[in-house]
């Protein structure tokens, strides 16, 4: 692993002031993106932690998992939604995406995630284990979609994260990546709670790892349709 390319990948997917901004550092080490949606899992789950107002505790959890992505992912939200929306295909469809204002639907698909992610939280509070395993398996999932994606036909962010993601070997070592992770937070939790259920974190993976596969799978055949591709806002 090299720690220059993942915390460049760091930097790049978060606000965290890891020191390395290089993008083509951070795309070779793109199979290390499990361990970043493991570090946003555990600065989200702290609040619920040590605050015991559950609302309350939901709302700063929420507030603090967009923050500390910088909103980036929201941000490819909105403009692949305004894509979706308008109906355009190909290089009309790009040109939607890469306006400065915000249509209905975006808006609309910005809020609903906001919520969806509210509730999620609320609803898990007193799971910080799915939580954690949740945030490990979204972020497994942008690697699911560059692995499955075609590569694009010019060149951008997306281009250069699919290109390295499509590696040998870098399939492995995400694999590998993601397994570390998931086990790592396991042993954590059994330790901490002095044993667990270990049928528990083996259903939650599973529903992750389902719904991580479902949810790209439909996201690439959504791209293909509308830009004929998986763009940087895609993933």
């Amino acid at each position: 692993m090299s720690l220059r390319g993942f915390a460049s990948l760091l930097s790049f997917l978060t606000i965290i002031p890891a020191r390395r901004h290089d993008i083509e550092e951070a795309s070779k080490s793109f199979y290390l993106v499990p361990l970043i949606g493991l570090i946003t899992g555990i600065i989200t789950v702290l609040p619920l932690i040590f605050i015991d107002k559950p609302m309350l505790s939901a709302i700063i959890a929420t507030s603090i998992t967009y923050i500390v992505t910088g909103f980036i992912h929201l941000d490819g939200l909105a403009d692949f939604m305004d894509a979706l929306a308008s109906g355009k295909r190909g290089i009309n469809a790009i040109k939607v995406m890469k306006e400065p204002w915000r249509g209905t639907y975006a808006i609309v698909a910005v809020s609903l995630c906001i919520l969806l992610t509210y509730v999620s939280i609320l609803e898990l509070r007193s799971l910080p284990l799915a939580i954690l395993i949740s945030y490990v398996m979204i972020y497994e999932s942008m690697f699911i979609l560059a692995i499955m994606s075609p590569k694009p036909n010019h060149k951008g962010l997306g281009r250069v994260f699919i290109d390295n993601a499509k590696r040998p070997h870098s399939l492995l070592k995400n694999i590998a990546t993601l397994l570390c992770s998931l086990i790592g937070v396991i042993i954590a939790f059994h330790a901490v709670m002095l044993g667990i259920d270990i049928e528990l974190p083996i259903r939650l993976t599973l529903l992750s790892l389902t719904t991580s596969i479902s949810t790209s799978l439909i996201t690439l055949k959504l791209a293909k349709r509308v830009i004929g591709y998986v763009s940087g806002d895609v993933l």
